[in-house]
């Protein structure tokens, strides 16, 4: 590494513990946004052939429209909706880049924000800056970077620290505080995420401010998602929440030490390096408490809050599989909230010597930015593939409107919100238009929305073998079929010879499929399929 060459001695100033510290003539303040200028330029050149992905349709359609102030998997999120809604109608969905262009502003604003809470910290400058590569790149939670729906998850907690930014630095006049309290309302609004950052924000008013002006900046706040939650909130169902005590004092603490080792061990090649990182954490909070609790009070509390969000987490998604706990979602904010004091305890573990700290910091920044493109070239795929089947499913709206139902979903899998009635909606308001598609993405649409699939009527499932594997059904005709295995094969294929195929469980009941393509429907089964009628 270059020496440093110093300068001027440290000084204070509102930016918290500041050097001159220049390398090769640049200034570690100067060097940082550098960082998040080649973050936006590398990044936006990754997201330019991206498309809309799951989740980002639930925003965006046309069907869901009335569902803005309803929760989305548990969090409040009319303010992405809305955006989602202002970008399509704007910008169309014929690119994916307004929406891209959002949530990289958003991930690099949290950068940003980290950065200057790291500085608060006392974190040396160099050792600040060199930490805002690896988490510009974070490809560990590369998730959150790539998937333009993550706009809300990341804005929520961007919002709720900016508020404990601006308790940090200088003095604090009744104007600040109305922009905290503000802050504090508006978070929540585009996610849960907000909520354990702001329990943190409002610990460090109960230090700054005293316990009344606290009351009187976040009680509104509190207000106003009590009143949503109690009118819009609490109505929906939340699946895998903890159900009982065994959840509560078993499986929770689990998922959330899942969280912590997996989420910190994503950032590394060896994954078992986060559970040692946690555990330093822990140890750090033992060692160093008096230094936390005083100059290092915002890396305490921000840790606090990822401690927060990880029990949060747990308990609302438990019982989806102890799987689900190292989703780079979570690893994403568990590795911001938990930076400050990561790189506050590696400073104090190398002294002087901070040469070191930047070079294992570059180190895993450069590992990280291997691990996000490696997630855009899959995620390019899935994208391109799903992009194509929606270019099919707007063809065969035109071309043959009788084959569907309009309820029916063109790409189950990758885009399940999204129904032929609103991918004719979107096409007549001109918002999206086809491209180029293949036969066999014409295909795959057809089998999911001209295939009719139903339990069979009672007088129909008497069924009788006759040693058949394989059943053919032409276009406009159905057949009545069990396969005793649980699974068949459906397969179109049309006059070329291009096919498609699909998997359906039938749990072993007799099903009555109606083929309304103008393909050839082939059903076969592992086993024996039996004719039911």
């Amino acid at each position: 590494m270059p020496q440093l060459e110093n300068e001027s001695a440290k000084a204070r100033s509102d930016n918290g513990p500041r050097s001159n510290n220049k390398l090769w003539g640049i200034s570690a303040s100067v060097a940082h946004y550098l960082v998040l200028g080649a973050g936006f330029l590398a990044i936006f050149m990754m997201m330019r052939t991206q498309w809309f992905y799951f989740d980002d349709w639930a925003f965006l359609v046309p069907s869901q429209e009335g569902r803005v102030w309803e929760p989305h998997v548990g969090h409040w999120s009319v303010a992405p909706f809305s955006v989602f809604l202002l970008l399509r109608d704007l910008f169309g969905l014929n690119s994916y880049v307004p929406f891209g262009v959002a949530v990289l502003v958003a991930h690099l604003a949290f950068v940003h924000v980290t950065w200057r809470v790291m500085r608060r910290c006392g974190v040396a400058v160099w050792l600040a800056t060199a930490a805002s590569v690896p988490l510009t790149f974070l490809g560990a939670g590369a998730e959150n970077i790539l998937w333009a729906f993550q706009f809300g998850f990341i804005t929520a907690a961007l919002l709720a620290m900016v508020a404990l930014l601006l308790l940090l630095v200088g003095p604090i006049p009744w104007w600040k505080l109305v922009i905290i309290g503000v802050l504090a309302a508006i978070a929540p609004m585009f996610s849960g995420t907000a909520l354990p950052v702001l329990v943190a924000t409002g610990l460090v008013a109960l230090r700054r401010i005293g316990m009344w002006k606290t009351l009187a900046v976040f009680s509104p706040a509190a207000l106003v998602y009590l009143i949503w939650y109690v009118v819009v909130g609490r109505l929906q169902v939340q699946q895998g929440r903890a159900n009982d005590l065994t959840d509560l004092l078993v499986a929770v603490p689990r998922y959330v030490g899942e969280m912590f080792s997996a989420g910190l061990g994503a950032m590394f090649p060896v994954e078992v390096f986060g559970a040692i990182l946690a555990f330093a954490l822990v140890l750090l909070l033992g060692v160093r408490w008096g230094v936390l609790s005083t100059d290092g009070l915002p890396a305490l509390v921000l840790a606090l809050a990822a401690l927060v969000f990880a029990f949060l987490t747990a308990f609302s998604r438990v019982n989806l599989g102890i799987e689900s706990a190292a989703a780079g979602r979570y690893a994403y904010l568990l590795i911001f909230l938990t930076a400050p004091m990561i790189v506050l305890g590696l400073q104090w573990a190398i002294g002087a010597h901070h040469g070191i700290g930047i070079a294992v910091i570059l180190a895993i920044g450069i590992f990280n930015a291997g691990l996000l493109i490696s997630a855009m070239v899959t995620q390019q795929g899935i994208e391109g593939g799903s992009r194509a089947r929606i270019s099919a499913a707007i063809a065969l709206a035109h071309d043959d409107p009788g084959a569907f139902e309009p309820g029916e979903v063109p790409d189950p899998v990758v885009a399940p919100d999204l129904t032929m009635a609103d991918v004719i909606a979107l096409a007549r308001s001109g918002s999206l238009q086809a491209t180029e598609y293949a036969a066999g993405d014409r295909l795959s649409v057809e089998l999911n929305v001209a295939v009719d699939i139903e339990p069979a009527e009672t007088a129909a499932q008497t069924c009788a073998s006759d040693d058949e594997q394989e059943i053919s059904v032409p276009s406009g005709e159905a057949v009545t079929v069990r396969a005793p295995s649980g699974i068949v094969d459906l397969r179109l294929t049309d006059s070329t010879g291009t096919s498609a195929h699909r998997e359906v469980t039938t749990d072993g009941a007799a099903l009555t499929m109606t083929n309304r393509s103008n393909a050839v429907l082939t059903v076969t089964s592992e086993g024996t399929l039996e004719r039911c009628g």
